[in-house]
């Protein structure tokens, strides 16, 4: 029964990875990039054997036993500190195809100057060939079913965080290019590689389903960034949000002119305000969703069960509904009554309330802090998204 556990996880571990390069082979323009898109996510398989190596070498050195991996604050502190950021590091070094094509662009098969595209579509390949050899060898410790959507989701993830550097890599220095922002968007990447694995691989099943809007938000923002460059849309050009909403469609240079600061400085009158207003809607947003909770009769007292199991999952989806839901209510007000028409200080506002629930689950319960950053950028993107529309245009 276990060759059939191992059989399943494996090819779940090579599922992204080929799905991958059957959709670049689908597409014609794509299909001719495919021979350095392939040398590049051999290269990411080198970096997986070199990340197996060394993490097992420091394992020792610090005497962590990876067999008996436990959610422990120690494990914690080896993830962020060592493994996402060692990991991540040698996928970028896996993207030498990537540079080659950038310094001689002669080949007829590529165009005359590199892409957005370009950079996401190189960081994904490298991501994915590291994820074979990283994920092939999780496959082999397979002792049930549930390895499959952990190795599933774990890949699929580990490809999306790293198109998201790949995105900001691939930029021409005339287009926006800026070392800074790459290397925000480098440790960003880094990070959630750390929770992912904690929420993927190292943790109950009930962590599978939390991480579900982790991974719907990525697989937004990457769609988001593949789509081809609009133009700035004009005041009279409306697109299909606006059958209903006052506010253009976004675009990406809409997006970018949103987060612009305005002539006046920012204060930290809104600010401050801004944060407990977060504070404030949020609690209300979990207050209402318990009290509508118990009238449909959800049981919330299964949250402090040991060996609660499935009976969590409806309870804790119940508040955490409430409390995301209260974002976007708590970025429209602060936008409208700021009067402002950027997002920076309802954005600000959102960041620093989420640095405050960081550092009160850091103290109270540093285990759980995985699952706060994991809901932090859809935190993030829901108050940004309300202010949006409070944005006084």
């Amino acid at each position: 029964m276990r060759a059939l556990f191992v059989l399943a996880a494996m090819i779940a571990a090579l599922t992204p990875s080929a799905a991958y390069f059957v959709l670049v082979a689908r597409d014609r323009r794509l299909a001719r990039q495919l021979p350095l898109l392939v040398s590049a996510s051999a290269s990411g398989l080198v970096g997986g054997v070199i990340a197996a190596v060394l993490e097992r070498f420091v394992q020792r050195l610090v005497e962590l036993d990876a067999a008996a991996r436990t959610a422990s604050t120690t494990w914690l502190v080896y993830g962020f500190a060592v493994s996402a950021p060692l990991e991540m590091a040698l996928i970028t070094g896996a993207m030498a195809p990537f540079w080659l094509v950038r310094r001689s662009r002669r080949s007829e098969r590529w165009s005359a100057r590199p892409t957005d595209r370009e950079g996401m579509l190189f960081a994904t390949a490298a991501a994915l060939g590291f994820g074979v050899l990283r994920h092939g060898l999780a496959a082999w410790s397979a002792r049930s079913f549930l390895m499959v959507p952990r190795l599933l989701g774990a890949g699929v993830g580990l490809a999306l965080l790293a198109s998201l550097w790949g995105y900001v890599l691939g930029r021409e220095p005339d287009r926006g290019f800026r070392a800074r922002q790459l290397a925000r968007v480098w440790f960003g990447s880094a990070l959630f590689l750390a929770v992912q694995d904690e929420l993927f691989l190292y943790r109950g099943p009930q962590a599978l389903l939390a991480s579900l809007p982790f991974i719907v938000f990525l697989v937004g923002t990457v769609a988001f960034l593949w789509r081809e460059p609009e133009p700035a849309l004009d005041a009279d050009s409306r697109g299909s949000l606006s059958l209903f909403l006052s506010a253009p469609a976004p675009s990406i240079h809409a997006i970018r002119e949103a987060f612009r600061r305005e002539d006046r400085p920012l204060t930290a009158r809104w600010l401050s305000v801004g944060v407990l207003v977060n504070a404030g809607v949020v609690l209300s947003g979990v207050l209402i969703s318990v009290m509508l909770g118990r009238r449909a009769g959800v049981d919330f007292a299964a949250i402090d069960r040991v060996d609660g199991g499935a009976e969590i999952v409806v309870p804790v989806a119940t508040l955490a509904t409430g409390a995301l839901a209260a974002f976007p209510v708590a970025g429209y007000l602060i936008a409208r009554a700021a009067g402002t028409r950027s997002v920076l200080e309802p954005a600000m506002s959102s960041g620093l309330a989420m640095l405050l629930l960081l550092g009160f689950f850091g103290l109270l319960a540093p285990a759980a802090i995985v699952f706060v950053i994991a809901v932090t950028p859809i935190a993030f993107g829901l108050s940004c998204a309300g202010a949006w529309f409070g944005t006084a245009r």
